[in-house]
């Protein structure tokens, strides 16, 4: 409530980077068997996304448009093409969990 609309893009990255640095510090991605390649990319955008929208710098208005286009492009490509989004981000492909329930 009152907040410019930057400001609550950059808010609404805080739970994706604390979602992020808490599978990063307990080493989820192992545990499952993936690699952390998208959780670096994930976490270098959200952060630089939340810096750049909540202290209003001169690229604000480009960081939030980017963060919209990397969530609109990532869900895209993994919803049409769970194995090739995968091998973007070196994620193993296990079929079964890629199934599309109708």
């Amino acid at each position: 409530q009152g907040f410019p609309r930057k400001q609550a893009i950059g808010l609404g990255t805080i739970p994706w980077i604390v979602l992020c640095l808490y599978a990063w510090l307990n080493d989820v991605p192992k545990t499952i068997g993936h690699k952390n390649n998208a959780l670096y990319a994930t976490l270098t955008a959200q952060g630089i996304g939340a810096y750049a929208t909540l202290i209003n710098t001169a690229y604000a208005s480009f960081a939030s448009k980017f963060l919209a286009m990397w969530a609109l492009m990532n869900g895209m490509v993994l919803f049409l093409s769970p194995i090739l989004g995968g091998s973007i981000y070196k994620l193993s492909p296990r079929l079964e969990e890629h199934k599309i329930i109708v």
